[in-house]
């Protein structure tokens, strides 16, 4: 019997999918070619960026066509020194959803710096609510 891995199974890929759309929304149907192969929320609060080739197609039509712009990944971090960071958890919540389906996920937690959720497939990095 053959293994089932995410590359194989369609079932664990469209999980996945449908946990990607409870935070970002399909702007792309016509699965158009892709200049950036990352998307922020609605918010700007939460990037999801595809590393491997399956996730670039996987995510194609949550990505802009026309390119995102990297000014618009700007975090001004001294203005969140001296303040304690903390995480909305529906954000979370929706990003253990996604990565529910690998065996395995690294987070990386800085005091008063964005949380990140990477794999080699995607990473996806939660901006921190900045509280006095």
């Amino acid at each position: 019997m053959k293994i089932k891995t995410f590359e194989t199974d369609i079932k664990l890929q469209n999980k996945f999918l449908n946990a990607v759309e409870k935070l970002f929304e399909p702007i792309n149907i016509e699965r158009k070619e892709i200049k950036d192969f990352w998307v922020m929320d609605e918010a700007n609060a939460c990037l999801i960026e595809a590393k491997s080739d399956l996730m670039k197609e996987l995510l194609k039509p949550f990505f802009n066509p026309e390119g995102m712009g990297r000014n618009q990944l700007n975090i001004d971090y001294d203005k969140l020194i001296g303040h304690t960071a903390r995480y909305n958890s529906d954000y979370i919540k929706k990003i253990t959803d996604i990565f529910s389906v690998f065996d395995s996920v690294k987070i990386s937690v800085a005091k008063d710096y964005p949380i990140t959720f990477e794999n080699e497939h995607l990473r996806v990095i939660l901006a921190p609510k900045a509280e006095g």
